[in-house]
């Protein structure tokens, strides 16, 4: 599994936390900076995205990914202003186990084991949504590379997953991470010609964790019929994050 370090810039009472991803670089052979976490506001703030943007400049990246809290409108229009772009947004959603609506027991070809192969194949055409698909200089293509990527770790590493099959053939799965009560539902999907069977993988995927759980995940402000699944169980949305990018490349043929 791949890991980052993280490097913090800082002017006053204002910090700035951010990361070079070499998944990114594996997968999309973009060099790629994460900003995680932006405190301030005003003239520090400024002069920080200015000491970001050397250091961006001085390590060969291709482009800076971030994600904002859609009230915070000082630090939107600073991004605005040192050259970011507005690609996405996309909703934190919650639901505890216990108020979750329209669950019983589902009925269906249930499991924790599937091939790989088939795994990939499923997912490789499925996305078309997130932070990448959603920015038209990277677009859907490269992105599902990115998810395949995304995919294999998880498979590999300690993520839990269920998977659905029909007849012997995998038709869906969901990766999710646990800790005590709390549950982060990272990736998940169903083959298109098996749509109709969403709301039952859903529904066994959300019935099989405790009454006292709250179950977490982060979806794409776009993708209706997700948001529709999710409202349909019950989850409420309680933040609006605005993603924005900012390519170098597009700077340096300028």
């Amino acid at each position: 599994m791949l890991t980052a370090e993280q490097y913090k810039l800082t002017a006053n009472s204002c910090f700035l936390i951010h990361q070079d991803n070499p998944w990114d670089k594996r997968s999309m052979n973009k060099n790629v900076s994460e900003i995680l976490e932006i405190e301030g506001s005003g003239e520090d703030l400024d002069i920080l995205l200015n000491d970001y943007k050397y250091y961006c400049e001085q390590t060969n990246k291709d482009m800076s990914i971030t994600r904002v809290d859609s009230e915070e409108q000082g630090k939107r229009d600073l991004l605005l202003k040192n050259g970011f772009q507005m690609v996405e947004i996309s909703y934190k959603i919650s639901c505890r186990r216990d108020q979750i609506n329209n669950t019983g027991s589902p009925q269906g070809e249930f499991t924790t084991k599937c091939n790989s192969q088939e795994l990939f194949s499923l997912a490789n055409d499925m996305f078309s949504h997130g932070r990448f698909a959603e920015d038209p200089m990277i677009g859907k293509d490269i992105s599902n590379i990115r998810y395949r990527y995304w995919i294999s770790d998880m498979l590999e590493g300690s993520c839990k997953r269920i998977f659905m099959k029909k007849k012997g053939v995998l038709v869906g799965f969901m990766f999710y991470e646990q800790y005590e009560n709390e549950v982060s539902l990272k990736l998940g999907g169903v083959d298109r010609k098996f749509a109709h069977l969403v709301p039952r993988f859903w529904s066994h995927v959300l019935s099989s964790f405790g009454m006292e759980t709250t179950i977490n995940t982060v979806i794409s402000a776009t993708n209706t019929p997700v948001l529709n699944l999710y409202t349909h169980f019950g989850f409420k949305i309680y933040q609006a994050l605005m993603g924005y990018h900012k390519h170098y490349t597009v700077e340096k043929e300028l």
